[in-house]
């Protein structure tokens, strides 16, 4: 069954505050974390390095891995929205 819109919002806030909370994170920390699959994490990835909200930086490591930072834009983002909503009641409301 397709995401809902509602979802869809729940799920960016979450991988926001995650990030917000942490400051970097590796994709592979996001997917243990959240319990999203890799490719959901993956699009939302996409979609908020769009919005200048996040940048990702590859890591030539071994193993290689993405590290996932808010860029200002994002914090502000962030911070916006824990002044306006409960975020907390947001993500634990299944409604």
């Amino acid at each position: 069954m397709p995401d809902t819109l509602l979802t869809h919002i729940k799920k960016i806030i979450t991988l926001l505050k995650l990030i917000y909370s942490s400051k970097s994170l590796s994709i592979t920390d996001i997917v243990n974390v959240t319990g999203f699959n890799r490719t959901q994490v993956y699009k939302l990835l996409e979609v908020l390095e769009e919005l200048g909200l996040i940048k990702r930086e590859r890591i030539r490591a071994v193993p290689p891995r993405t590290i996932v930072t808010l860029t200002d834009k994002g914090s502000n983002f962030m911070k916006c929205v824990e002044q306006t909503i409960d975020v907390d009641t947001l993500l634990s409301n299944s409604k």
